[in-house]
């Protein structure tokens, strides 16, 4: 049987309101380091869900925005709004309120969430409920600057 290790150190939420996760999951395949690790806090289609994966390379949420807004402009991307800079304990990242995009003519809803880098090279995206009155980004990055990979925090 296939290892489900991961070649990081997941951190979790120290936030009460959570309470514990309803599922923990680690894809399958490829060697540790391509290997992503979920964690699910109540429905796994609209709870929060905590997403992490290691990344060789360094992203640049920078270009990815500018790119967004030029999709956005040319009608290549038809969302209510576009991701945006955030911080989260000292690392650049983006982030986005819960709303719509349009696909193939339907509007679809979207959650709010937050993604950042760490300097292992981790990338942490933490996803809220979806639709207008869905998690904010607010809400989001006050519980991502909780996570944290210390036992008994």
């Amino acid at each position: 049987m296939p290892s489900r290790d991961i070649s990081f150190k997941l951190k979790s939420p120290k936030s009460k309101a959570l309470g514990q996760p309803s599922g923990v999951y680690v894809t399958k395949g490829g060697d540790n380091d391509d290997r992503s690790a979920y964690i699910y806090y109540g429905d796994p289609t609209d709870g929060i869900n905590i997403a992490a994966n290691k990344l060789p390379e360094e992203i640049d949420f920078r270009k990815w925005i500018r790119q967004a807004e030029k999709d956005k402009k040319d009608g290549i991307l038809k969302a209510d709004n576009i991701p945006f800079l955030i911080e989260v304990n000292g690392h650049e990242g983006y982030a986005g309120e819960p709303g719509y995009n349009i696909v193939n003519e339907n509007k679809e809803q979207r959650p709010g969430f937050v993604s950042w880098q760490e300097d292992d090279g981790v990338v942490y995206s933490v996803y809220g409920t979806y639709g207008p009155n869905g998690t904010s980004v607010k809400e989001l990055l006050d519980l991502a600057r909780t996570l944290t990979s210390e036992k008994n925090s």
